[in-house]
């Protein structure tokens, strides 16, 4: 338990600075502030609540816990696209089309109704591309709950449907704005998979001829095949760096009008998000600033994964102690590599070398910058209360027996929450994953927030530069 409470508590101290540090964007609708108030409520472990105990079906919630694992992996890899593969030009709008859907813009009540309809249309393509979508139906594993019972029970019930109702929800939001990144971004002609509801933006209707050239070839399988399946063939066989690593031929993504942003730098390809923004730095600080921004990536995602390996019941004390002394490596790494950079844009802002042409590729860099610090903003959120979660449910699954088994995929199956699939090897796939969850959660997770943290920083020097140009017209 005092791992879980610590591991609580960075979380905390994370989202507070989100929220309160940056001062600029607040946690939107009331799902979020039921968010929040499960995540103070649900301050204990389940196994404390025996009603709670009773009520969970463990193969429904470490499904639940994996469905929204994959949601943050595939997010993870969707801003590494962004980041260092998809183009940028100042005559294609598609950083304005990203943010657009996640703003929650629309124009008047005949947009609100497209809208909708193009939700309900993400949320098809989120069938297609994560099977727990097609397999299980929640709202009966609610309704299943809530059998006749004690008050204890009763008590059980409503946490466990509070739990699984948090993941459901977070993930639905994270799902739909994944996959509105993925058609974004994606070689297929935007509006041919699900028409886009604001005349602001060019949209094509799903069936024209138009649609009908697919995702590029065979080789541009992160958008042509189901995400799941790719994501699994690379977890399984490498872990979260085979994912990260797979290679998206530039053929695979959307067709950018006009002239590509410039700024190739070492490693980076021209007129991508992290090409464009180095170039932007002052001359005499870029390559220092784009090795440490590097350096402090990998340090912090390494971290992380440390830690989490520590937390392996199976490891003996000599394997305990060469990780911690490389965590205590690392710690120090970090905490030399941050000082490092805080220094070093501290001076980048007080030199920054503005003109209008740069003015302009920083207001397009911002809105991919807003999207990825956004996107992870609500994954932090709901995170408060799933790391609990993910701990209570991979436990109880483990304590499951042969009979417990079958008796627990029974209820699903009776009460028609799973349909479709071979349960029994279902749970054969469960069982692996679910040995391994904690650690590929803690591994996606650090990754995740290595690339906050660096995206911040590019957040804070554009927000700076975009500034400027008032000074700039003052001065005109």
């Amino acid at each position: 338990m005092k791992t879980i409470n610590r591991q609580r508590n960075i979380r905390y101290r994370m989202t507070r600075q989100n929220f309160i540090c940056e001062g600029k964007k607040r946690p939107r609708g009331l799902l979020f502030l039921f968010i929040i108030v499960l995540a103070l409520l649900f301050s204990s472990c389940m196994k404390q609540i025996p009603g709670a105990v009773k009520a969970a079906n463990p193969i429904m919630e470490v499904e639940m816990d994996l469905f929204f694992m994959d949601l943050v992996a595939a997010q993870v890899k969707m801003n590494q696209l962004m980041l260092e593969r998809m183009p940028i030009s100042r005559d294609d709008n598609w950083p304005e089309l990203l943010v657009h859907y996640s703003d929650g813009e629309t124009a008047n009540d005949k947009e609100k109704a497209a809208r909708k309809a193009y939700e309900a249309c993400l949320e098809r393509a989120l069938k297609e591309d994560f099977s727990f979508y097609r397999i299980f139906d929640f709202s009966i594993y609610l309704g299943a709950l809530f059998r006749v019972g004690s008050m204890e029970d009763l008590m059980g019930c409503a946490l466990v449907a509070a739990r699984g109702k948090l993941a459901i929800e977070a993930s639905k939001i994270l799902g739909k704005r994944y996959e509105h990144a993925k058609w974004v971004l994606s070689s297929l002609p935007f509006g041919c998979k699900c028409s886009y509801y604001s005349t602001k933006f060019l949209s094509l209707r799903p069936g024209i001829s138009e649609c009908r050239v697919g995702v590029g070839g065979p080789e541009c399988s992160f958008f042509a095949r189901p995400t799941e399946q790719i994501m699994h063939e690379k977890l399984f066989g490498g872990g979260l760096k085979s994912w990260v690593d797979l290679k998206v031929p530039s053929e695979c993504f959307r067709v950018v009008s006009g002239e590509h942003l410039g700024g190739a730098t070492k490693g980076k390809g021209s007129g991508t998000f992290e090409s464009v923004f180095y170039s932007l730095l002052p001359s005499g600080l870029r390559d220092d600033l784009q090795r440490v921004d590097d350096e402090l990536f990998m340090a912090v995602s390494d971290l992380e994964t440390i830690e989490a390996k520590l937390k392996e019941t199976h490891l003996r004390e000599p394997e305990k102690a060469v990780l911690r002394r490389q965590m205590k490596s690392l710690e120090k790494e970090k905490d030399n590599k941050e000082g490092i950079q805080k220094k070093l844009y501290k001076q980048a802002m007080t030199t920054i070398e503005p003109n209008r042409e740069k003015i302009a590729a920083a207001k397009k860099l911002l809105r991919i910058a807003e999207y990825i610090d956004d996107t992870f903003v609500e994954v932090n959120t709901a995170m408060i209360a799933l790391t609990v979660k993910i701990i209570d449910d991979v436990l109880l699954f483990g304590e499951l027996g042969p009979g417990d088994m079958a008796q627990r995929a029974a209820f699903l199956t009776m009460h028609g929450i799973v349909k479709g699939v071979d349960l029994q090897k279902r749970i054969e796939l469960l069982g692996k994953r679910a040995i391994s969850l904690p650690v590929t959660w803690a591994s996606t997770w650090g990754y995740a927030i290595a690339q906050k943290m660096k995206v911040s920083r590019y957040k804070d020097y554009l927000e700076a530069m975009v500034k400027m140009e008032k000074k700039m017209k003052k001065k005109a």
